[in-house]
């Protein structure tokens, strides 16, 4: 067995460690205790203790221990001060002794190990990316902060002992997880507001910068590295490899890190984040830097668990590349055939029979403009009879919605209650299907790292998304398709409670089809005997379709309109802006009515589209939320009008609720001539010009003479400037080539040009650039027309991975309030 010394045994993350170690049996672990409390306390988890209260000062006792009982290595967790060169030298000294006594005996034998835990705040603060075979110190491209600047020379002093140790250097990021010292002082005003009533409605200052983007790194990931390194020290020893490894899973801004903890404790007021004003330990824990943990991952085999970013890291791996995606356009539809069967079977690896999806009483969604605005009204309606709601007894208790693409976070997709996993969840039921697919492959005799062993992107998050409900309990399950239906990786459902399907156009041509008829033959294919469908007013030749398809299915299908509580002349407000939103509401009623008739549960209208509606379904219709669909914000000077437009109906109805929004805040044609009104557009997978053509000719047409813009930004979807892509907002699926050489937005400008010559056009390789370029017209503008109509109207559509990553940046970066 393995004999391991833990200096730092009995703190946050070496009693993890020590534990982690201990349930492996492979080790005897020994611990040093600075008092008689903490011995007993490792005595307790089977830590052998020793007790030294000076470790640094008089080492003797623990010295003794790694002589007598021919300790293989020492690893010191504690070591975040200077007090480890004292320590390094005093084991130094043992391994050199080891030697001579080899070299006395004529024999090789191994080294003494010693690995220590330094931290990745010695890069210092940078928008480079850097990672951990880069230079560290004062002439880095960055120095680290000084109150971790001694560092530097204490790794290079570890470093130069590899003369007579096995040395490695691990730098685990910001910890958290459970509870932890470093967070404390600023969490606990935080939880104290939190658990006051009196308090719950103030506003809490804390002293940390808003903006810093720390790495982080759960505690229980960060010691499950050290064993690695543990077990990896001396293999790698003599090497060659540099034993220095960096240890994050995520990058979050403070004010995420904030805002989640108060939206976990219930904090209703306000939290305000200063800045760190100069201090040591704030600066130092405000470091903020591009960094990579994939050394650590590829040399130890770490394989962390606990957070979203190494599962996005893994997702993104799934994205089929834009060579793939071309093949598979001009390959035409020859692929639809094999879909349903390859997903029953990626199914089947993970655990589940189709069939057993029953459980979740799946409500299937399709369409092509209005289907997640449909499924999201289901969800927050179902969500009115839970059992928390007013509701005494319920039928259900988790309602599922699984939706797509995402806007900022992977996670957003799959949710439960209206709430979006948490980083956790996500990490836990992505590797878990991970795993069980890696674990199906090696049963076959497969390399379960091969190609082919897991499904592409979507049908890998479908597959997740009902091993999430199934685990979770869900008896609800709100499924919107991805593409079509027929064949959509959705489709595996065998047993839907009800079927739904919304607006149909023109989309997915090389999949899909070139007719509205092909189109709604697609759609068509989610419905199933046994489950009523419902869809909205379509065009004659897409009706047509989906009644015969209808009839050949045996299924009772039925145009859901006309309630007369839902139109903009009723007085009910829906939670989502557009007058076009009342088409998806009457859909969702009719589907939810179903749902929950078939459920049991009482009080639900037979004719529920002509009856009143119950204040369950207006109450749901009220609060539903749907990010980046006919949304407003507004800062100082600029109102943003966002919606994402990637199809001619969908462009279309994004330039119609603009329009009406210009009419309603334009007070006078002399403000409006005068005040600045801009387009950010992107769209790079479809035939973008013909997109931008559709939205200027609705605007012009719903305007006038009237000019819609002063200004159009074309830009990609690449997120920040320096940082690049968000890690959820990554896609490989378009032509790199022509993201970089600005192709699309240089054809969108000219074609802007040449319908508009009046606007100034603007191409700009970021996201972030094109908000700065806003923020800077709108500072201009203030002083040339009254406050009342100082704000500069900016439509941001196109590509919903344009509209997540501008959310990402407003969010990321605010503006002035």
């Amino acid at each position: 067995m393995t004999k391991v010394l833990l200096l730092g045994a009995t703190g946050y993350l070496g009693n993890d460690l020590a534990n982690i170690l201990v349930r492996n049996g492979q080790y005897t672990v020994y611990g040093i205790a600075r008092t008689p409390t903490k011995a007993k306390q490792l005595a307790a988890q089977e830590i052998i203790p020793i007790l030294c209260p000076d470790p640094v000062n008089e080492p003797s006792a623990y010295l003794s221990i790694i002589r007598s009982a021919h300790i293989d290595i020492v690893v010191d967790v504690a070591g975040a001060n200077d007090g480890t060169y004292q320590i390094l030298k005093n084991v130094k000294s043992i391994g050199q002794e080891r030697l001579d006594h080899y070299a006395k005996a004529g024999v090789k034998g191994p080294k003494l190990g010693f690995i220590y835990c330094s931290g990745t705040w010695v890069h210092g603060s940078t928008t480079a990316r850097v990672n951990d075979l880069d230079l560290v110190g004062p002439d880095a491209i960055a120095p680290p902060a000084p109150l971790v600047a001694w560092r530097v020379a204490l790794e290079n002093s570890i470093l130069n002992s590899s003369d007579v140790l096995d040395v490695m250097i691990l730098r685990p990021a910001l910890l958290y997880g459970r509870e932890h010292t470093i967070w404390t002082p600023f969490l606990a005003p935080l939880y104290d507001a939190a658990q006051n009533q009196t308090q719950s409605f103030e506003t809490i200052k804390i002293p940390l910068d808003p903006v810093s983007k720390p790495a982080l790194v759960h505690v229980d990931d960060a010691a499950a590295a050290f064993q690695c390194a543990i077990e990896k020290l001396p293999v790698i020893s003599g090497t060659g490899v540099y034993p220095v490894f960096d240890l994050m899973t995520s990058q979050e801004s403070m004010r995420d890190v904030f805002d989640a903890m108060a939206k976990t404790w219930g904090f209703k007021g306000e939290v305000e984040l200063v800045g760190h004003g100069g201090g040591f330990f704030i600066e130092a824990m405000s470091t903020t830097f591009r960094g990579s943990s994939a050394r650590a991952k590829q040399v130890l085999g770490w394989e962390p668990k606990r957070v979203g970013f190494d599962a996005i890291a893994a997702l993104n791996s799934l994205q089929s590349n834009f060579a793939v995606v071309d093949a598979i356009r001009k390959s035409g539809m020859a692929m639809n055939q094999q879909a349903i069967p390859e997903m029953i079977e990626w199914c089947k690896k993970i655990g589940y029979e189709p069939a057993e999806l029953n459980r979740l009483n799946p409500i299937h969604i399709a369409g092509t403009k209005g289907k997640g605005s449909t499924s999201a009204f289901v969800s927050y309606i179902l969500s009115q009879y839970l059992p928390s709601s007013t509701q005494s007894s319920s039928k259900i208790t988790k309602v599922g919605l699984y939706t797509s693409p995402h806007l900022r976070f992977a996670r957003e997709r799959i949710q439960i209650n209206n709430t979006p996993l948490s980083e956790e969840q996500f990490a836990k039921y992505f590797f878990e299907t991970w795993d069980r697919l890696e674990k199906s492959a090696q049963a076959a005799g497969v390399d379960p790292k091969a190609p082919g062993t897991k499904p592409i992107y979507f049908r890998f998050l479908t597959l997740m998304a009902f091993h999430t409900y199934m685990s979770e309990g869900v008896d609800a399950a709100v499924i919107e398709c991805g593409i079509g239906g027929e064949y959509d990786s959705t489709n595996i459902i065998v047993q839907p409670a009800v079927s739904g399907i919304a607006s149909l156009g023109i989309d997915h041509v090389a999949v899909l089809g070139s007719t509205i008829e092909q189109i709604a033959w697609h759609k068509g294919g989610i419905m199933k005997p046994g489950a009523k469908a419902f869809t909205v007013p379509q065009a004659d030749a897409a009706l047509q379709v989906l009644f015969k398809r209808a009839e050949e299915k045996g299924v009772d299908l039925q145009v859901a309109t006309g309630h007369p509580e839902l139109n903009k002349q009723s007085g009910l407000k829906l939670g989502l802006a557009g007058d076009f939103q009342y088409t998806n509401a009457n859909l969702a009623v009719a589907v939810a009515g179903e749902f929950l008739r078939k459920m049991g549960v009482e009080g639900v209208p037979e004719d529920i589209m002509e009856a009143p509606l119950p204040v369950e379904f207006r109450r749901g219709l009220e609060q539903t939320q749907l990010g980046g669909r006919c949304e407003t914000r507004h800062e100082k000077n600029v109102s943003w009008y966002i919606d994402g437009g990637h199809t001619l109906e969908s462009i279309r109805v994004a330039g119609e609720w603009f329009a009406s929004q210009i009419l309603a805040h334009s007070s006078s044609t002399e403000a409006a001539g005068k005040k600045p009104r801009v387009l950010i557009f992107n769209q790079q997978t479809r035939d973008s010009v013909a997109l931008a053509k559709a939205l200027h000719q609705t605007l012009a047409e719903a305007l006038g003479a009237e000019k819609p813009f002063t200004h159009a930004i074309f830009c990609t979807n690449v997120t920040y400037k320096d940082a690049g892509y968000r890690p959820d907002l990554v896609s490989i699926n378009t032509n790199s080539a022509d993201v970089e050489k600005l192709s699309v937005q240089s054809a969108l400008a000219e074609t802007w040009k040449t319908i508009d010559p009046t606007a100034a056009v603007e191409v700009l390789g970021t996201i972030e650039e094109a908000v700065e370029y806003v923020r800077r017209l709108a500072e201009e503008n203030q002083h040339q027309v009254s406050e009342a109509e100082s704000a500069v109207m900016t439509l941001v559509t196109g590509s919903l991975h344009l509209v997540g990553g501008f959310l990402d940046v407003v969010e990321t970066k605010p503006g002035p309030q």
